[in-house]
């Protein structure tokens, strides 16, 4: 619902009556004149400009490339096309940072340089700069003091990454310095010259070190297993697994009882990238009874449960998307099978359904997710008795 809103918000901006006319920044807005604007695009107003047309042509790539600069209350657009561009460089700055995008953060030492990305051959990036790349690998290149340098930029969806080039100027080689050391003697008759080379160089000693007491590593540095890697996100569109959990359940007539359920979950995004996605559950669980003690059992109190089988679809979105978790939220009907038809002396409904709300958290260092989970009767368990749970959950996923 959020990214209909800002898609809806960037629209309606993009499509404001009232682009100024009369000047040659308002004609080429007007026009969507691509050309004109980058014959200029050395100046600030036909940058921030031609943002606002590549927007409205749906190139949000070459957007983001020149709305570097466009944004902030000491820019000074040109009075032509200042009232018009304010808004809708506001909303595209809004729609980048909501889209399925990878943010290319492009820094150098110094800074500077032009980067060109092989994906737009006719586009020079000057940095630091911020650039919006569609999944994929890309390979940027600069060149510094005659050096070419380049690098790999991995993109995958909704991340964000570094990509930064450090370049220093060649160093001229040093020519070796002669030491001549002059002695002058004088021996009476007149001073003799005598010119030697350098002092000889002490040697080192030869004692082992072992003997000295020195010790030193030997072979290579050993990588410590346990420093934590880099963090990797997988950006899958499904992902299939397993839960286990327990909780409270309760019929509304017995005291709640604790109980635990087993499920295998699976969820596919719908469109594929985006917050939505359909969720499938397949679970089994006791429901009904009381809760079961010695006490309860020498005192002939009822403790039989009821087996049964359930299927979950639903609908969710992911609520919270950061690099080291994802918080998600699902909804939907449990249609479940009983497999007892008594409880006891009472019969029960073989056939149920139950309205249910659950909360996911995924870690994404690890394939763990951790959720929260409420069920609740739509239908009678029993002649007036509808059941309801409480439940905590914990899973691993393949994603």
């Amino acid at each position: 619902m959020k990214l209909v809103c800002l898609a809806t918000c960037l629209l309606a901006a993009l499509a404001l009556p009232g682009d100024a006319r009369g000047g040659p920044l308002a004609d080429a807005l007007a026009h969507q004149d691509v050309a004109a604007l980058r014959a200029r695009r050395d100046d600030l107003s036909a940058r921030c400009t031609l943002a606002v047309v590549y927007a409205r042509r749906g190139d949000l790539t070459r957007a983001s490339i020149y709305l570097t600069g466009c944004r902030g209350d000491d820019v000074a657009l040109d009075p032509d096309v200042a009232a018009t561009l304010a808004p809708q460089l506001a909303a595209l700055g809004k729609t980048l940072k909501d889209s399925a995008l990878y943010w290319a953060d492009l820094q150098s030492t110094p800074d500077g340089l032009t980067i060109a990305i092989d994906a737009l051959p006719d586009e020079r990036i000057v940095t630091p700069a911020a650039v919006y790349l569609a999944p994929g690998t890309y390979v940027a290149t600069t060149t510094s003091a005659g050096v070419t340098y380049q690098q790999e930029i991995h993109a995958a969806a909704r991340t964000r990454g570094p990509t930064i080039f450090i370049t220093r100027p060649p160093t001229k080689p040093t020519a070796p310095k002669t030491t001549v050391v002059d002695m002058t003697e004088d021996s009476g008759g007149g001073e003799v010259q005598h010119t030697a080379g350098p002092k000889d160089i002490k040697h080192p000693s030869l004692i082992s070190d072992k003997f000295r007491g020195i010790t030193t590593a030997s072979g290579p540095p050993i990588d410590d297993p346990l420093a934590p890697g880099p963090m990797q996100r997988h950006d899958r569109s499904w992902s299939i697994g397993g839960r286990i959990g327990g909780g409270l359940f309760d019929d509304a007539t017995t005291a709640a009882r604790a109980g635990l359920t087993l499920a295998a979950v699976g969820r596919v995004a719908l469109p594929a990238g985006s917050r939505l996605f359909v969720d499938g559950r397949f679970d089994w669980s006791r429901r009904g009874g009381a809760a079961g003690s010695m006490a309860g059992a020498m005192a002939g109190a009822t403790t039989h449960g009821i087996d049964t089988l359930g299927v979950t679809p639903g609908f969710g979105i992911r609520l919270v998307e950061r690099e080291a978790v994802v918080v998600s939220a699902t909804v939907g009907p449990r249609i479940d099978v009983r497999l007892q038809d008594h409880q006891g002396d009472a019969a029960v409904a073989r056939l149920g359904v139950a309205a249910v709300a659950a909360v996911d958290v995924a870690l994404q260092a690890v394939p763990i997710t951790a959720g929260l989970r409420v069920e609740q009767g739509l239908t009678e368990l029993r002649t007036g008795q509808r059941d309801h749970a409480f439940l905590l959950e914990i899973g691993v996923d393949w994603r």
